[in-house]
Formats: structure tokens, C-alpha cells, sequence
């Protein structure tokens, strides 16, 4: 399930994103404090607050989430980085 979030952009690459999808297929729209990765060039990204993204470090996700959630989201951020060096 995508659910839209506030209109922000990517930190790194300055792409606008409307949207997130969960990492297990979920409907849960994301929480403040959750994390991402930006679609279009693999930043490890984290809600705030007003659901607008910031930069997140390996680091700070290595203390706060799950191994099984660590590697979902780094497997995610793998395959968009292995797509983009594609192109």
C-alpha cells in the first residue's frame, strides 16, 4: 500500500516525495520517527514530525531497529542503488 505524505524533497538528490510505501505491504501510512529510503538515489531518510524527511544515518538505524527491519530497508536501499548505477 503507498500512502501520500506532505509534499517534501530528498536531502541528497532534491527529488520531490508525495509518497511512501511500507516495507511489509502494509496500509499504515508512515509515523514520525520511521524510516525510508528515497526512490530515486538511495538515501537512507527518516520522518519527522510533519512526516517531512531528513537525512538518517547506518548508525542511527543500526541502534533503533530490528535486525529483520535493518534489512529490509538496507536490501531496499541496495537495489536502488545497483538501479541506478545501471542507468
Amino acid at each position: 500500500m503507498t500512502a501520500e505524505t506532505p509534499a517534501s524533497k530528498c536531502p541528497a538528490c532534491g527529488h520531490p516525495l508525495t509518497r511512501a510505501t511500507g516495507i511489509d505491504g502494509g496500509e499504515q501510512a508512515p509515523d514520525p520517527g520511521d524510516y525510508s529510503v528515497c526512490l530515486y538515489c538511495g538515501q537512507l531518510l527518516r520522518f519527522d514530525e510533519d512526516l517531512a524527511v531528513r537525512p538518517a544515518t547506518l548508525d542511527e538505524a543500526g541502534d533503533e531497529l530490528d535486525e529483520w527491519a535493518l534489512g529490509m530497508l538496507l536490501r531496499a536501499r541496495c537495489m536502488i542503488l545497483q538501479r541506478a548505477g545501471a542507468n
